[in-house]
């Protein structure tokens, strides 16, 4: 038990250290990303998510992107779950919706995986 734990564990940091090399690295697609980029990105998915116009070039939120395709190489993702288009399709509410109520709009895990409670954060 502990130690299968601890392998997959291990596994799955590496594979997280892999993506974040791939992703950050000077080669890599976020190379020069800037916070003023996330920004208007952010902005301009939030837009276009309302008005219900869809864009296939980008994401309606870099974060949720982000943290599925991490997901994704993790191999946390449950199969037939977000990834490719419907990851650029993906918002952060997508975390929070429970899969037997909202089918369409989340992000599913595999077994054994979950989320961790909501952190509420404060600003100011």
């Amino acid at each position: 038990g502990g130690a299968a734990a601890r392998q997959i564990r291990t596994e799955m940091d590496a594979q997280l250290a892999t993506f974040s090399t791939l992703l950050a690295g000077p080669d890599g697609p976020a190379a020069g990303y800037t916070g003023g980029m996330h920004s208007i990105l952010s902005m301009a998915g939030s837009i276009s998510h309302a008005a219900g116009v869809r864009t296939e070039a980008l994401p309606v939120c870099p974060s949720a992107f982000v943290v599925i395709e991490a997901l994704n190489a993790a191999g946390a993702v449950a199969k037939g779950g977000a990834g490719g288009e419907e990851a650029k399709g993906a918002v952060v509410s997508d975390f929070l919706n429970d899969y037997r109520f909202h089918e369409e709009r989340c992000v599913r895990l595999r077994p054994g995986w979950r989320f961790g409670r909501a952190v509420p954060v404060r600003q100011g």
